[in-house]
């Protein structure tokens, strides 16, 4: 097999075998060493950010958290803005990553002063390969639709979980 085809291959393989957990309980997250599946995040203009892109530049301090519509998934990342500039410093960039609509993170930086990037990750892929995706109950879409999201609800959510990438 053509060695430029295997981490494709690879990948397709890993994303469509494994099943989705229930519960929040039951994810595998990647463990320290294993390499990051490629992504591509829409920002708050639905411009396509490409992950991998921007982690040449800058070794990333990835934030995954619900989305805006949940109390505690704002205050997840809100209370990383104090750490931000200390991250900065050290020559990381902190990125943010939900399966919110692109529409909703604008307006959850601002109501939250939050000063890095937001990103979407609207089908939930990217949070299905780092491994910490769980299925999204009916009970969770109906509360995210009585909080006011009218858009599409991601059939998966993540676990609040914070990754260093280098």
């Amino acid at each position: 097999m053509n060695a430029a085809l295997q981490p494709k291959t690879l990948a397709f393989a890993l994303h469509f075998s494994a099943s989705i957990p229930e519960k929040a309980e039951d994810i595998s997250p990647l463990l320290v060493s294993e390499t990051v599946p490629q992504a591509g995040f829409l920002d708050t203009e639905q411009l396509i950010i490409n992950f991998k892109d921007r982690l040449a530049k800058k070794p990333s301090v990835l934030v995954f958290y619900r989305g805006g519509l949940c109390s505690y998934c704002k205050a997840h990342p809100s209370d990383l803005t104090a750490i931000d500039k200390d991250v900065g410093s050290l020559g990381y960039q902190v990125i943010g990553v939900s399966p919110d609509d692109y529409q909703y993170l604008q307006t959850t930086q601002e109501q939250n002063n939050i000063p890095y990037q937001l990103v979407s990750d609207p089908e939930g892929n990217f949070i299905q390969e780092i491994g910490i995706a769980f299925k999204s109950s009916v009970a969770l879409k109906e509360y995210i639709v009585a909080q006011g999201n009218k858009g599409e609800t991601s059939p998966v959510m993540p676990v609040p979980t914070v990754h260093v990438v280098d």
